[in-house]
């Protein structure tokens, strides 16, 4: 029996080394992505009950894309006046495999847009764009910008501008004449220089001198070596007192005939003072004689200085007449002194008169009717209180 024994170990030891060598030491998962669809076991070798998982693979050929090509984005129109309009065209160009999209963006307060031929512009195809501008702005340098905003992810907005310098062509000195200080019934003349800047001036013409009539202005003649042009501005003496408010065209073409001509129109005004004013301290700025309130038994006296403005310094009276009728003057000339044409006016409101207050509607009044070229009447308001 023990002679059996060492045969039954080296059978079982032959077994154990049999398993060893059929078992790897350390088995590796499975390199195929099959996933089993039973419980627990994977059966490698029953494919029907896997599916396979496939992962995305991410494409390295590249996506086409817009771009946008601009020849010019910047337009300098040399020199232009003030208030002038212009405009120009730029040229956009699609040189991408996409379609190229536009939008408006923001401009500058001075420039518009005014123009975009085609918002959507295919490869390979070009749009225009047009730029307005008003030169509102005083003389000097101008730069305004209007924006465009593309799809082109590496150029999203293209910036147009236009630059030049404002400058006047001609200029008028002074621009606008403003007369004062005139009386009325005295003629005045005014100088006007029309002097050239931007180019040389050909011709001056006066549009329309009816426009200002009662004025005139004329055209002087110019010296060899004087450039400038002068007009004489005549205001009348028949030209009654008060405001007016002139405007004059002038046409001036430049000696080169490949410039323009240009048009500038001259306002003339001026403020003619009245034949006559009144002084007191009683005259109220509206116009009115305020009589101090009468509150004594008696006569009283008041008095006003009256200056003619007009040439004609000499006063005829015709008539003087007062109200309420209690209220009586006269009218005298002052002895000449520096100041001519002062006459001094004295009021007396009677003892008898009653007491009341006059004022408005019941209020009275002073006219004086005058045998003078200009001045037909002098006339004010009085206003007074009454309680004796």
């Amino acid at each position: 029996m023990f002679d059996k024994i060492p045969l039954v170990i080296a059978i079982a030891v032959l077994a154990l080394l049999g398993a060893w060598w059929v078992m790897p030491s350390n088995p590796a998962p499975t390199a195929s992505l099959a996933v089993a669809t039973s419980n627990e076991t994977t059966q490698p070798s029953n494919m029907a009950n896997s599916r396979v998982v496939e992962l995305p693979v991410e494409s390295s050929e590249p996506q086409p894309q817009p771009q946008v090509e601009a020849e010019r984005t910047e337009y300098n129109f040399g020199s232009m006046e003030r208030f002038e309009s212009s405009s120009h065209t730029f040229k956009i160009r699609n040189i991408g495999d996409a379609p190229l999209r536009l939008e408006v963006g923001d401009s500058s307060c001075s420039c518009t847009l005014a123009g975009l031929e085609e918002s959507d512009v295919p490869p390979g195809e070009k749009t225009h764009i047009k730029l307005e501008w008003t030169l509102k702005f005083k003389e000097g340098p101008f730069r305004q910008s209007a924006t465009i905003l593309t799809n082109d992810p590496s150029r999203p907005e293209i910036q147009f501008a236009v630059e030049g310098i404002i400058e006047e062509a001609v200029k008028i000195v002074p621009r606008e004449l403003v007369l004062s200080g005139i009386s009325a019934g005295e003629p005045v003349s005014r100088m006007i220089e029309i002097i050239p800047a931007a180019f040389e001036i050909g011709d001056v013409i006066i549009e329309d001198e009816s426009s200002i009539h009662p004025l005139t202005v004329r055209l002087l003649p110019r010296t060899d070596q004087n450039k400038n042009f002068r007009l004489a501005v005549n205001v009348p003496d028949t030209l009654p007192s008060g405001h007016f408010q002139k405007a004059l065209n002038i046409l001036i073409s430049p000696a080169d005939p490949e410039k323009k001509s240009i048009r500038r129109t001259l306002k003339i005004a001026g403020n003619l003072t009245g034949g006559y004013v009144v002084l007191s301290p009683n005259m109220r700025k509206d116009g009115i004689y305020e009589i101090p309130p009468i509150n004594k038994k008696g006569s009283h006296e008041y008095h006003a200085i009256i200056r003619i403005r007009d040439s004609e310094k000499k006063l005829k009276i015709k008539s003087l007449k007062c109200r309420p009728e209690f209220v009586t003057a006269k009218l005298e000339p002052q002895p000449e002194t520096s100041i001519k044409g002062l006459y001094k006016l004295t009021m007396t409101v009677s003892p008898d008169a009653p007491n009341g207050v006059y004022r408005g509607t019941g209020g009275g009044d002073v006219i004086i009717q005058l045998d003078h070229p200009r001045i037909e009447r002098i006339r004010f308001y009085l206003e007074c209180a009454i309680n004796r």
